[in-house]
């Protein structure tokens, strides 16, 4: 059953112990997220603890990933080329501004599509594919709100005994704890 923890104040510290089974961790794997407020956002990351087979399972990126970060960035360079090709066009015929402004302007608003397009493929559509084993190393530890005005972030475990020494290790920041 997941443990949900919420601490107050600093970056906490993790036990040297992999966050998924508990064996003595070797390396850290980076888990980030980023938090926005209307015109505001934050980055946290946390370093979480694992041992070598985790920590090559977390990082390891699957054929299926592969291939669909590449069908993003195709999609991407192909929508951008049509938006920026279509506004040309359109400007054009219709005497519209001039060729000198509306060329960059098309450039920038079909980049800003080839963008929107790639990243939403790469990073919240090609981790559906990642194999079940990495999804489960890769959760062991989520970042799930953050609320900026009083520095209080909750985490989820996926691991009892994970967040039971996580909660001793960090007990001057531990607001409260729960299963889920």
């Amino acid at each position: 059953m997941p443990v949900k923890v919420r601490i107050q104040g600093s970056t906490p510290v993790f036990p040297p112990y992999c966050v998924v089974c508990m064996e003595p961790a070797l390396r850290a794997y980076s888990i980030e997220k980023t938090f926005s407020y209307g015109r505001r956002s934050k980055v946290i990351s946390l370093q979480a603890p694992m041992c070598d087979e985790h920590f090559l399972a977390a990082s390891s990126t699957s054929r299926g990933e592969i291939l669909t970060a590449r069908i993003g960035l195709a999609a991407g360079i192909l929508v951008g080329l049509l938006v920026a090709t279509g506004l040309l066009f359109y400007w054009v015929s219709s005497g519209q501004g001039s060729l000198l402004l509306n060329i960059p302007l098309a450039i920038i608003i079909g980049s800003g599509f080839f963008l929107i397009i790639w990243t939403a493929t790469v990073y919240w559509f090609a981790p559906f594919f990642a194999p079940t084993r990495v999804k489960h190393v890769r959760n062991a530890v989520r970042l799930r709100k953050f609320w900026p005005a009083a520095d209080i972030l909750a985490l989820d475990f996926a691991n009892n005994r994970v967040a039971e020494s996580f909660i001793r290790e960090n007990k001057s920041l531990i607001i409260d704890h729960s299963e889920l």
